[in-house]
């Protein structure tokens, strides 16, 4: 089949018909729908992030809750004033229960961190076996009242440890 002049001309018009609509319409109209599809993605992602953000929010604030419950309050924490002796009476039981001698001195002194809360000085002196003295360590660490040692001061004698522990109680002024 031979194409006369007529049907080149018809073919190449129809021709530059189609590259000018694909230039002035297709082309464009593709660039457009590119850039609404990167802003749709753009928009996406930061909504994605914002709703992973609220939602790690709501996440923390459910974990804050969980350990706010957990820890104790001052209360909990604090010996109340008027208490002494049931310190020097508990401390004194877990020192006969690990076999250890034990010399109590409570200071008279007290310093005061807040409008609620002092700090009394103390000093202990333990003599005994260095495995009941961790083990009566570890029993006094487990208290629900707080104790700080400050210093502790080991010598080893003929029969066992000495031992010397010098911290502070804290207490709750009511």
């Amino acid at each position: 089949m031979k194409l006369n002049s007529k049907q080149i001309t018809k073919y190449l018009i129809q021709l530059i018909i189609l590259f000018t609509v694909l230039l002035f319409i297709v082309i464009p109209y593709t660039h457009n729908l590119n850039l609404i599809y990167k802003n749709y993605t753009t928009e996406a992602k930061s909504l994605e992030l914002k709703f992973k953000t609220g939602e790690d929010f709501e996440q923390l604030r459910n974990h804050y809750d969980e350990l706010n419950n957990q820890i104790p309050t001052y209360e909990e924490l604090l010996l109340n004033q008027g208490e002494e002796l049931t310190l020097i009476q508990d401390l004194e039981q877990i020192a006969e229960k690990y076999n250890l001698i034990q010399t109590l001195t409570l200071d008279l002194q007290r310093d005061e961190i807040t409008e609620d809360i002092s700090s009394i000085p103390f000093n202990f002196h333990l003599a005994g076996d260095f495995y009941n003295v961790l083990e009566y360590l570890n029993e006094i660490s487990n208290k629900n009242y707080n104790l700080t040692i400050q210093n502790l001061n080991i010598k080893q004698d003929g029969q066992g440890l000495e031992v010397n522990l010098l911290g502070y109680t804290y207490w709750l002024s009511i």
